[in-house]
């Protein structure tokens, strides 16, 4: 099985390009960890609860917590998946180290690093007209990439789709701070061995969509 990593910004297009790729290739599945954290905390279990206490707490959710659900969710989709697009994951070195070990010990390849690269003017312009389905996670955007019944997914079929409580614009703006704060130094890590290709993340979604179709060698982008 291979993984591809998407690394960039909220709101760069990393979601809505996995999502298409999942939805039209069945040998790809997207594994976004923010999708994986709600799905734990949903399920009422005892690490849902130990999630949703250190969030509300204010606090990260532990690296360990994190790599498990990863490698839960990757055991779980089987052979018949080929790829797999961890979309948010890792987002620091730690986690990046994490995800190698995981790697090596369960025999995966690591095939493509790719950064979405945008401007953060752009991105609070995005988010600010972003929806989401609370059901399958897809993100959708009202003017780029809107779903094509309104308010509801053209996934699973779950009405409404909502605004994230972390897409208002003051909060986006921490969310952009902390990305930069530590995105630099991953990057500058699979930069130094080999491993990263990027994509101008501010064009329009059919351009995006194609670029990383190419650097994955399918054929399913329009």
């Amino acid at each position: 099985m291979n993984i591809v990593v998407f690394v960039g910004p909220p709101g760069s297009g990393k979601g809505s390009v996995a999502s298409y790729i999942e939805n039209n290739d069945d040998s790809f599945r997207q594994l976004s960890t923010g999708h994986l954290l709600r799905k734990e905390i949903k399920s009422n279990s005892e690490l849902g609860n130990m999630i949703n206490k250190s969030i509300l707490d204010g606090n990260l959710v532990s690296d360990d917590i994190v790599s498990t659900l990863i490698s839960n969710q990757i055991t779980e989709f089987g052979s018949s998946v080929k790829s797999v697009i961890l979309d948010g994951y890792p987002r620091t070195v730690e986690q990046a180290e994490l995800l190698e070990k995981y790697i090596k010990k369960t025999g995966l390849i690591l095939k493509n690093v790719i950064e979405f690269k945008i401007n953060d003017g752009l991105i609070i312009s995005r988010l600010e007209k972003r929806v989401s389905c609370s059901s399958c996670g897809a993100v959708f955007h009202l003017e780029n990439n809107p779903p094509s019944v309104k308010d509801v997914c053209d996934y699973c079929g779950s009405t409404p789709l909502v605004v994230r409580s972390d897409d208002q614009p003051d909060v986006i703006r921490q969310r952009l701070k902390g990305h930069h704060d530590k995105s630099s130094l991953l990057i500058s890590y699979y930069q130094e061995k080999g491993l990263l290709s990027f994509v101008d993340a501010s064009q329009n979604l059919s351009y995006v969509r194609s670029e990383v179709c190419k650097l994955l060698n399918v054929n399913i982008c329009k």
